[in-house]
């Protein structure tokens, strides 16, 4: 399959995927849902290790910042609670679409992504518009952003020290700016990550579980060829009929990408 033949939905940068296992797959389907990730439960160390907050004064006078670390400690509480509740949801981006004249660049199309989420290569690969997810996103305590991907070295000065030097700042300013910069962490990974080329969801709400409705923004599912089970694909194309949803099936060659549409 040459690249222009690669299914039109597919191709638009509003379109971002997500890989998971055919088991998974029926879950997601019974309830046209998404369910978030606890940061905790992720094997990257840069997710799921708990940030040290550590306490800084310009002057060095211990006496003003001992007076100064119960304030601080507000903001500190604050910074934890974010960081207990923070669940996720992931998916990969399209790349530059003007310059798309490799499978590469597509969200859809990554093997590592296919061996590693979508059961070594037998699972599926679900379809998405952002623009729809963004509008889920709105009526709740939920965050989304582009993953930056930076060194070891970047990785360290992402954590700021607790300051009592507002300079012109008031406590309020000083706070919202601290908590801004701590949410920055949320949306990194090492570099070593850049093919994914992640777009991420984050939910802070202080339920245990949480899930995304994606009744509005489901477009399309990819299930790949590999050990294809003709009664799922059924059951699939019956339980996203209502939705018009396209159901695809990928073949996977030694040099090439196969689409057909069921």
């Amino acid at each position: 399959m040459t690249i222009a033949k690669i299914p039109k939905d597919l191709r638009s940068s509003d379109k971002v995927f997500h890989y998971t296992s055919t088991d998974s797959l029926i879950k997601i389907l019974k309830n046209i849902s998404l369910k978030f990730s606890h940061r905790d439960n992720s094997l990257d160390p840069i997710e799921n290790l708990k940030t040290f907050y550590t306490y800084s004064d310009k002057t060095n006078a211990l006496d003003s910042l001992l007076k100064n670390k119960k304030t601080l400690d507000l903001i500190k509480k604050e910074c934890e609670e974010l960081e207990g509740y923070c669940k996720q949801i992931c998916f990969c981006k399209n790349s530059d679409i003007t310059k798309a004249n490799e499978y590469e660049f597509y969200g859809f199309s990554k093997p590592r992504m296919w061996d590693q989420y979508a059961n070594g290569y037998k699972g599926a690969c679900l379809i998405f518009s952002r623009k729809a997810i963004e509008s889920e996103l709105e009526k709740g305590n939920y965050e989304s952003n582009d993953i930056e991907y930076i060194k070891y070295s970047s990785l360290r000065r992402i954590n700021e020290s607790l300051s009592n030097d507002y300079d012109l700042l008031t406590f309020k300013e000083y706070k919202t700016r601290y908590i801004t910069k701590f949410k920055r962490k949320f949306f990194v990974k090492h570099y070593d990550y850049f093919g994914e080329n992640e777009f991420r969801i984050l939910s802070f709400k202080k339920e245990t579980s949480d899930f995304l409705d994606i009744t509005q923004s489901l477009t399309g599912i990819i299930l790949s060829e590999n050990d294809l089970n003709k009664g799922l694909v059924n059951y699939i194309k019956n339980k996203v009929s209502k939705l018009g949803v396209d159901v695809y099936l990928l073949k996977f060659g030694k040099s090439d990408l196969n689409f057909r549409i069921k």
